[in-house]
């Protein structure tokens, strides 16, 4: 009940945080409506798919009532939550958890090791941020900026040992919602101390290829 609990508030500010993407766009209502959805349901519709059952985002009203109710309370509401932002980002933090362990949970029940587990756990998380950013032609968000994907992952590799270690046998829940509160921790304390991992710079530009912008420009 309170894995679920916390999957529909997860859902509720991944939605919110695809509708401020449409917003920045200036997107009409109905570009909206999908980032919200798709930002919301859309990591574990892909999950689902790839461990072929049928998705339970579309299974049930209640993800897609959800994400519509999001997307509403932003619309009408956008400016008061701009304002409170970082209650937005505690709760995705909770939503990037959660996602991450139901992800980790499924993949484990279906027999996939190591790799298939940390893999399906972190897409299960931060798939629907990815497909947002694809829809509106940016890079992805957990690509470029914030210690996000890593916590996700860091989480997805740790729920793997405890459950091989078989701490949590008789209590999946438990494993499930140690996982999310260690990632919600690691994600809280990079946004504090503003961790994120080293970027790759462009590589500089051959001599000649300065030589042909000096031309051009001349």
């Amino acid at each position: 009940m309170l894995i679920t609990t916390l999957d529909l508030i997860g859902t509720f500010a991944f939605a919110i945080t695809g509708c401020f993407k449409a917003i920045k766009h200036e997107l009409d209502l109905l570009g909206f409506v999908i980032l919200g959805l798709m930002t919301g349901i859309g990591g574990g519709i892909v999950r689902d798919i790839i461990l072929g059952v049928p998705p339970v985002a579309l299974s049930t009203n209640l993800y897609l009532t959800i994400c519509l109710l999001a997307a509403a309370v932003a619309y009408f509401s956008s400016q008061h939550i701009a304002a409170r932002w970082n209650i937005i980002l505690l709760v995705d933090a909770i939503g990037l958890g959660t996602f991450t362990a139901i992800g980790c949970a499924k993949a484990a029940a279906h027999g996939y090791g190591f790799f298939g587990v940390v893999l399906l756990g972190a897409m299960t998380a931060i798939g629907g941020g990815t497909i947002r950013d694809l829809l509106v032609a940016e890079v992805p968000e957990v690509l470029r900026s914030g210690f996000y994907a890593s916590a996700s992952i860091v989480g997805a590799v740790v729920y793997f040992c405890i459950y091989r270690l078989e701490v949590f046998q008789n209590n999946p829940t438990l494993l499930m919602l140690v996982t999310a509160v260690l990632i919600l921790i690691v994600r809280i304390i990079a946004l504090k101390k503003g961790f994120h991992l080293k970027r790759l710079h462009r590589m500089p530009k051959s001599p000649t290829a300065l030589s042909q912008e000096r031309h051009k420009k001349s």
